[in-house]
């Protein structure tokens, strides 16, 4: 780490939670930021898919229009509102998305301003963001993407994950003390074969990942600690594999980058839950990686909700909050704050239609 005679790095604090801005609007503000802003960010939030605080989307991409003319002629259930999918800049929506089912669903398409993968997105994705400003002692000494995922790995997401670890053991641990018992259903993972749903053209999943992740079943009889009830034991290890970060073998999130002259930007939609039938928007993408090999989305991702039954997504952002407090100096920051870098651009309207490299899919061809 950097030498303990240097001031920690000033980093604001932007919390985005009941902000009422959209997925789309998230990702055009941390573009801005990106761009026209000189300080560091770190942010967190969950976000609708489809309604906008600020933006005005029209017209809406015909596939979207579509359904909810079907929709008026009482021919169908109307679009999928809750739900977004979004690709990398460099991602071709006829390699990566199920485009019948799309149309038939009609919920918004969106090409973003930083790389990687396809994600499907909606209010049950935790979205963390790290916007920084090299060089400083406290940041990877060099700015490319895989020094950048390794240092996340190592001074953010790590420390994370084994607080949640630790924070889940309590819980279970304070369950159990009320009379919840070893056999308490809350206090227990349950297996389930339902995953979370994360694709990226690029890296996905892990290797041996087929298997179902949940807690050391076999001992919950067991009353002599609170450690072996709880399969504490057997809490999943959170690592980073090639580009993904995984819990035991499964993965959990996907990330993507942007390196401009003046920063970088590593964003990660960790999933916390998903509907399974969102997992037919996407295609198995044309490039894998050689572990993830035919396997379905379904196969290799799990959910955080399921890993961590006892915790809450309140829970996951309020634990970032405290692990990075240790290793920067972090000032809670208002939107508003946020939102005067977007006004000096002429306000965010002006800004996405004409200077964002984020937008709107409207040719899914």
């Amino acid at each position: 780490g950097p030498p303990s005679d240097l001031p920690p790095l000033s980093v604001n604090w932007l919390d985005l939670r009941g902000s009422g801005l959209s997925i789309l609007e998230r990702l055009v503000l941390e573009e801005c930021l990106l761009r026209h802003d000189s300080r560091n960010w770190l942010i967190v939030g969950t976000h609708e898919a489809s309604q906008h605080r600020y933006l005005r989307l029209s017209p809406l991409p015909s596939y979207i229009t579509q359904v909810q003319q079907k929709r008026e002629a009482d021919l169908d259930g109307g679009a999928n509102t809750n739900t977004a999918v979004i690709l990398g800049l460099g991602g071709k929506p006829a390699d990566l998305l199920n485009i019948p089912v799309v149309k038939e669903e009609g919920c918004l398409c969106i090409k973003r301003f930083t790389g990687g993968g396809t994600v499907v997105l909606d209010y049950d994705s935790v979205w963390t963001t790290l916007l920084f400003r090299p060089p400083h002692p406290a940041l990877p000494s060099e700015t490319f993407p895989r020094p950048i995922m390794e240092w996340s790995a190592n001074k953010v997401f790590g420390p994370l994950f084994d607080s949640l670890g630790e924070l889940q053991k309590e819980r279970v641990s304070s369950t159990m003390n009320n009379g919840g018992g070893a056999n308490s259903s809350s206090a227990m993972i349950q297996p389930k074969g339902e995953r979370t749903l994360i694709l990226d053209n690029k890296s996905c999943g892990a290797e041996n990942s087929g298997k179902t992740l949940f807690l050391d079943r076999d001992k919950e009889n067991d009353h002599d600690s609170v450690a072996s009830a709880s399969g504490a034991t057997e809490m999943p290890q959170f690592s980073l594999r090639e580009n993904d970060y995984v819990l035991g073998d499964l993965k959990m999130g996907g990330s993507a980058q942007s390196i401009v002259k003046n920063g970088w930007i590593h964003h990660t939609s960790f999933l916390w839950d998903y509907q399974v039938e969102n997992m037919n928007l996407l295609t198995l993408p044309p490039k894998r990686p050689d572990y993830r090999k035919d396997r379905t989305h379904k196969d290799f991702l799990v959910k955080l909700n399921q890993a961590y039954p006892n915790l809450t997504k309140k829970d996951f952002m309020q634990q970032m909050h405290k692990v990075t407090s240790k290793s920067f100096d972090v000032t809670n920051t208002p939107l508003s704050e946020a939102m005067k870098v977007l006004q000096d651009q002429g306000g965010i309207q002006t800004w996405f239609e004409t200077k964002s490299r984020t937008r709107v899919l409207h040719d899914l061809a």
